[in-house]
């Protein structure tokens, strides 16, 4: 596997006798650390659905699961039933309304799209509601239909065989990112085990990202997707854009919003007048920019605000799995990331304020709520244990949530890194954060070896806990070898505003940043460290940042790895 070479050969470059001497945690056993794509508590509040997800080495695969945990009305768990299991990915979990029914998108058979799948809780095997046949580009998204036992979901439409065989005698094998729209059909189809033909609603001219049914079942909210990911991050926002579709097929398809946002994640308001969304960017930006994640309301006329605008923090943050639910009150649920960890936060979308209620030293993901709000799930990762699933019974009880999953309890039991938030001047007015890393029962010891852990992006931002376990970072597995390790949050990350994650414009080429070099030369963040001792690494979007970086510290060895071989 690409990514164990590349553990490996970072585990070994700066070969110390302390990493002899105490080998740490089993390189295999830390690849399979089982993590959560998805948690989903059903709207009676009876059940959590998850997903789990892990690396078996031996078969060289990713094996994930859905499970279902079994709740009494004090939110205490009763059982654990596993629903579904393969090599496939499963993902977008949706319960029916009355909690009876459990659908997904997956792919079946090999070489097979992504398909619509359903589960009934009073037993049996999972059921494919879609043709792929007919959906040969598989489904994009789908939602259920409050008041009816149907869905309603979103799919390509697939070029037609001349059209197939004209593109391949063009590129051949070359991989090419769509420069032009695929055209998208909405569909309607009706839950039942034997097979019924979906019955189109509509057709519009555009991917569609994310499908969301009004409370009524009298409306369809889409948003439209870019063709392509570098036109997704590269240009201006403009191609992801609310619209609004009557769910009776009759009537135009109306575009709700005309703006500079990158609507992501939406959902309607309790009583249909209006939506919120996840997204990026400003209301009244005359161009795209990015910015911290943060939650819009928005009205049938097309009015769009922000309704948490002095927030400093991001909230719903894509990286975390971000998510917000809807509480009786009115008031939303949503974890954002702030500094240096991920919580969970209560907004008033009225009074745009943001409160705080939960203090977890790591990251909160995969947030889910009951109808009631009586039964809240999520992921979480912490410093001191990999990710597990917990349950609260409401938001008052959030920082007493119990844990419902012992996935990693073999991991959880062996010894731990000390992990630790630091801050120090950049050289240029700035503070900047990052998080320490030190081998377990060794904080503070001097003169270890230095691994300097660049994180990607740079839309992003390092926590205080022993993940991530994917994408390549790898702290807690180099400290317990006995590595210090140092994960910058340098200018242009996100949790401290947006003028921090602005603050990197300029720095696109050379010369870098300089915090990640000041962090290794101030007094205020690690020991001294010897020149021969230091290395960074990187992964994700800029590589080149690594090379740079240790082209500028003389204590620094030379960078570890890069992703991209290109």
């Amino acid at each position: 596997m690409h990514i164990v070479r590349a553990v490996v050969s970072l585990a070994l470059l700066a070969a110390s006798a302390h990493a002899q001497e105490e080998p740490g945690y089993p390189i295999e056993e830390f690849l399979s650390v089982t993590d959560f794509g998805e948690v989903a508590a059903s709207p009676d509040g009876r059940y959590v659905a998850l997903v789990s997800q892990a690396d078996n080495v031996a078969r060289n695969q990713r094996e994930s699961a859905i499970w279902r945990i079994d709740l009494d009305r004090r939110a205490r768990v009763t059982g654990r039933v596993r629903l579904a299991a393969s090599a496939r990915s499963y993902s977008q979990l949706g319960w029916s309304p009355d909690s009876r029914y459990l659908a997904f998108l997956s792919r079946g058979a090999e070489g097979e799209s992504t398909q619509l799948y359903v589960l009934d809780m009073l037993g049996g095997e999972p059921w494919r509601l879609t043709d792929p046949e007919r959906f040969g580009d598989g489904v994009s998204t789908y939602d259920w239909v409050l008041a009816a036992s149907e869905i309603i979901f979103a799919a390509p439409l697939p070029q037609t065989p001349e059209e197939k065989e004209a593109y391949e005698a063009f590129y051949g094998d070359v991989m090419r990112f769509a420069n032009t729209p695929q055209p998208s059909t909405i569909e309607r189809v009706a839950i039942a085990r034997e097979v019924r033909a979906a019955e189109r609603i509509a057709t519009v001219d555009f991917p569609v990202a994310t499908l969301r049914v009004s409370p009524s079942g009298e409306r369809i909210a889409l948003v439209s997707d870019a063709p392509s990911k570098p036109q997704r991050f590269y240009n201006d926002f403009a191609e992801n854009e609310l619209y609004l579709v009557p769910a009776n097929g009759a009537g135009d398809v109306r575009q709700l919003t005309h703006n500079f946002v990158q609507e992501n994640l939406i959902q309607w308001r309790r009583r249909g007048e209006g939506l919120y969304a996840t997204g990026l960017g400003c209301v009244d930006a005359t161009r795209g920019r990015w910015t911290q994640g943060r939650i819009f309301r928005i009205a049938l006329d097309g009015r769009v605000e922000n309704v948490a605008p002095s927030f400093a923090g991001e909230i719903g943050p894509a990286y975390a799995n971000g998510n917000f639910v809807q509480l009786p009150d009115g008031s939303l649920l949503a974890n954002a990331v702030v500094s240096t960890s991920t919580n969970l936060y209560r907004v008033d979308p009225d009074a745009g304020r943001v409160e705080s209620l939960t203090d977890f030293r790591g990251a909160v993901s995969n947030l889910s709520a009951s109808a009631d709000g009586k039964v809240i799930a999520f992921a979480l990762v912490t410093d001191q244990s990999a990710p597990e699933v917990y349950v609260a019974s409401g938001v008052r009880d959030l920082p007493n949530a119990r844990r419902v999953t012992e996935f990693n309890a073999k991991f959880n039991s062996r010894p731990k890194p000390e992990i630790e938030a630091i801050r120090w001047p950049n050289g240029e007015g700035d503070e900047v954060e990052g998080v320490l890393y030190w081998p377990p029962g060794r904080p503070g010891e001097p003169n270890l070896p230095l691994v300097v852990d660049i994180h990607g992006g740079p839309w992003s931002v390092r926590t205080e806990n022993l993940g991530p376990f994917g994408f390549a970072y790898y702290p807690a597995l180099l400290a317990s070898r006995g590595y210090l390790v140092l994960e910058p949050n340098y200018r242009g990350g996100t949790g401290r505003g947006d003028a921090f994650l602005h603050a990197i414009e300029g720095y696109s080429c050379v010369p870098p940043p300089p915090e990640p070099v000041s962090g290794t030369t101030s007094p205020t963040s690690v020991p001294p460290t010897t020149s021969s001792r230091t290395t960074s690494a990187t992964w994700g979007w800029r590589p080149g940042r690594t090379c740079k970086t240790t082209g500028r510290n003389r204590r620094s060895a030379g960078p570890a790895t890069s992703a991209h071989p290109l």
